[in-house]
């Protein structure tokens, strides 16, 4: 099976979470928590995926209880 690489051209890292790979996805994220963007403005532009409710991987970002 192929690797599923992130949807960003300049990124070749595996996809971990909205398409994006864990350092993309951190910084789309840094994004939208500041208010420069919304996850809605960055799928629209083709920026990240909708989320899936499917888990890729980002267990070391899950906070523990």
């Amino acid at each position: 099976m192929k690797p599923i690489r992130c949807i960003l051209p300049h990124c070749n890292n595996l996809r971990k979470s909205r398409g994006l790979c864990a350092g993309c996805y951190f910084n789309a994220r840094k994004l939208v928590l500041s208010g420069c963007t919304s996850w809605e403005q960055l799928e629209w532009e083709g920026k990240a995926a909708k989320p899936t409710g499917k888990s890729l991987g980002l267990g070391m970002f899950a906070r523990r209880k």
